[in-house]
């Protein structure tokens, strides 16, 4: 007994009011006993005849100290755990902590879902406006075929109507420009053959003019310029009212192909075209010394075509 207060007040010196002690006190006790128990052996071992024990009914007083004090102990150490673990058990903080811990565990479990949850509205609402943008794309792809379609129908017939109006013979001269090397004064322009007036009024110097060159040098030229490449059919030469033999060895070319030439004296000269001649300007060249003039030129034909239409 004395021992094992002894061994109690060490223990209480060095006490650091932690939750191990009582583990601490309980190996303590146990290293006491087992001490107490080998003292005896050896004591036992050293006499042939034990002394007589006594027995436990006679020692009354020490026995019930004993249970008294670690009784006391007992209550000692329990007040300080639950002081120390703030009025639980070691068993019911730990189940606590991890409750606690399964509860916020729960609490982010929950958050995550509804983060989800929300996230996953937000796709939905994109998702439905991408499909009603694309039901929009999808209407608009829609009527710009069917805008296609009409274009080209449009085309189509534009085309038909332009082939038309290409293959049909017109008069294809009719104030396009003109050039010529020399003018015989203001009045005699080379507009004035492709003005459309061609009159058989004897007024050249008034309602009725007439291209006139000034020089009577040889190759005297009157040109038209059609302003794109047409298929030639016909080429008409219209002579002054007063007319002499200043048409006299006049040579007509389409580019540089020969349509024909003036060997008599007439009011109107027809050249047909053999198939074939395409052509951008028309020229009027006297081949000899002398003036050239005339009164109205005509060129009928079909087209315009393009280089590789040319056949």
């Amino acid at each position: 007994k004395q021992w094992y207060q002894r061994r109690v007040a060490i223990t209480a010196g060095a006490y650091k009011p932690t939750h191990q002690y009582c583990a601490m006190f309980i190996v303590h006790f146990i290293v006491l006993l087992t001490s107490v128990q080998t003292q005896a052996a050896q004591q036992n071992s050293d006499v042939l005849e034990p002394p007589p024990l006594t027995p436990l009914h006679d020692c009354p007083e020490e026995l019930s100290d004993l249970q008294l004090l670690i009784r006391e102990e007992s209550l000692s150490i329990r007040e300080e755990m639950f002081t120390i673990l703030g009025g639980r058990s070691l068993g019911e903080s730990y189940l606590l902590d991890t409750v606690k811990e399964l509860a916020n565990e729960v609490r982010q479990f929950q958050q995550l879902i509804r983060d989800i949850a929300s996230n996953q509205e937000l796709s939905l609402a994109r998702l439905t406006e991408v499909r009603t943008n694309q039901d929009t794309v999808a209407g608009q792809l829609n009527e710009v075929q069917a805008n296609e379609e009409r274009i080209l129908e449009e085309t189509a017939r534009c085309t038909e109507m332009i082939d038309l109006a290409r293959s049909e013979v017109r008069l294809i001269s009719h104030h396009k420009r003109t050039w010529q090397n020399s003018t015989h004064s203001p009045a005699y322009f080379p507009d004035f053959v492709v003005d459309g007036v061609y009159t058989r009024q004897q007024d050249q110097n008034g309602a009725n003019p007439i291209a006139h060159t000034f020089s009577t040098d040889r190759n005297q030229v009157l040109m038209i310029d059609l302003g794109e490449r047409f298929k030639i059919h016909t080429i008409k030469v219209w002579n002054k009212i007063n007319f002499d033999d200043n048409m006299l060895g006049v040579y007509v070319y389409a580019d540089e192909t020969l349509v024909g030439g003036v060997a008599e004296n007439q009011a109107l000269y027809n050249f047909d075209v053999r198939d074939g001649v395409f052509a951008r300007k028309v020229y009027l060249k006297q081949s000899r010394a002398d003036w050239l003039n005339a009164l109205e030129v005509q060129v009928f034909g079909t087209g315009p075509y393009g280089e590789d239409e040319m056949l």
